[in-house]
């Protein structure tokens, strides 16, 4: 298939509403693959932070967020707070990925994500083991002295 009818299908699915988990993880994946248009389709892949998905759609979702943060910090400026909400989910898979889409977002710009700092540092104490491992990768990722020191004292807190 042509580089050229792929993108212009990407174009097409992101231009429609989404009526179905089905589709709009079919988008995803689609996206996921043409990183040349994330910067544009943040806002519409950060629609999948609703209460209307599974976890699962969600969990993608979030993953996702995590990527395009990366490469396109500062697009990500409005979400971050929505990222950060996940934080406190009752499942832990969708606080884990809010834990890497913010260590991510944080690695590109540490700057956007230390309003979030004091939430993540609670992450600590989380009952789930990946979630607790994913603070840790979070926290270096993000690479901010005071992130380091926070982190430091929690873990001798908790231990």
């Amino acid at each position: 298939m042509c580089i050229n009818k792929v993108l212009s299908d990407i174009i097409t699915i992101m231009d429609k509403p989404t009526n179905t988990e089905k589709e709009f993880l079919d988008k995803l994946k689609l996206l996921t693959k043409s990183k040349d248009k994330w910067e544009f389709a943040i806002d519409d892949v950060a629609t999948g932070l609703s209460e209307k998905y599974s976890s699962a759609v969600t969990a993608k979702v979030l993953w996702l967020l995590g990527e395009m943060g990366l490469k396109y910090p500062l697009r990500m400026q409005e979400h971050i707070g929505k990222i950060a909400n996940y934080l406190e989910n009752k499942d832990p898979k969708l606080r884990e990925r809010a834990e890497n889409a913010i260590g991510r977002i944080g690695r590109a710009d540490k700057n956007l994500v230390l309003p979030y700092l004091d939430r993540l540092m609670q992450m600590v104490e989380d009952e789930a083991d990946n979630v607790r491992l994913s603070f840790v990768w979070a926290v270096v990722r993000i690479h901010s002295a005071g992130a380091i020191r926070i982190t430091e004292k929690a873990l001798q807190d908790y231990m």
